[in-house]
C-alpha cells in the first residue's frame, strides 16, 4: 500500500512539474495564495472545533464542581442525622465526580497542547499567506510587458497613431538640422 501511494505522489509529481512549465506563474502564484488561504480556514476551523471541546470540558467539570460543592451540604446534614447508609451514598457519588474532574482535566491536557501547536501554525501560515498576497498584489501592479510597450508606442505615434514619416517631415527635420548646424 505505500509503495502504491509512493507511486502516486511520483506520478502527480511528474505531471505537476510538465503542468508548471505550462502554467504562468502569476496564475501559479494566484493558485498557491488559494491554496494556502483554504489551509488557513481549515486550520481555524480546527481551532474553533479545539476551543469548543476545552470549553465544554471545562463546563462540565464546572457542573460536576458545584455538584461536589452540594454533596458536601448534603453530608453534613447526613452527620448531623447519624445517617451512616446515606453519607456512604454521597460519598461514593463524590468520589465519582472527582474522579470525572480528573478524568476530564487528563482529557483536557492534550487539547491545549493541540490547540498552542495549531495557533502557531495558524499564526505562521497567515504570515506566509500575507506574504504571497503581498508578491501577488506586487505582481497584479507590476504592467505587462506587451501592455508597457504597446503604451510607449502609442505615445510616441501620437493621436493619428501612424508610424509612416512623410516627405514633408522629412523635409522639415533635414531644413531644422541644416539650420541648426549652420551656426
Amino acid at each position: 500500500m505505500a509503495i502504491l501511494n509512493r507511486f502516486t505522489r511520483l506520478f502527480k509529481a511528474d505531471v505537476h512539474a510538465m503542468l508548471d512549465q505550462l502554467e504562468e506563474p502569476e496564475t501559479l502564484l494566484k493558485q498557491a495564495v488559494r491554496d494556502m488561504d483554504e489551509e488557513v480556514r481549515k486550520k481555524q476551523l480546527q481551532i474553533n472545533s479545539l476551543q469548543q471541546q476545552i470549553g465544554q470540558n471545562k463546563a462540565r467539570r464546572d457542573e460536576l464542581s458545584k455538584i461536589i460543592t452540594e454533596i458536601h451540604s448534603q453530608l453534613d446534614l447526613c452527620f448531623a442525622a447519624e445517617n451512616a447508609e446515606l453519607a456512604k451514598d454521597l460519598i461514593r457519588r463524590k468520589l465519582e465526580n472527582q474522579r470525572l474532574i480528573s478524568c476530564l482535566q487528563r482529557q483536557c491536557a492534550p487539547l491545549e497542547e493541540q490547540l498552542r501547536e495549531l495557533q502557531t501554525l495558524f499564526r505562521q501560515q497567515s504570515q506566509k499567506l500575507e506574504i504571497m498576497r503581498q508578491q501577488a498584489a506586487v505582481f497584479d501592479a507590476a504592467p505587462e510587458p506587451a501592455d508597457s510597450l504597446l503604451s510607449s508606442c502609442n505615445e510616441i505615434m501620437g493621436a493619428n497613431g501612424s508610424t509612416v514619416v512623410t516627405d514633408q517631415e522629412v523635409e522639415i527635420a533635414w531644413l531644422q538640422e541644416q539650420k541648426r548646424r549652420s551656426r
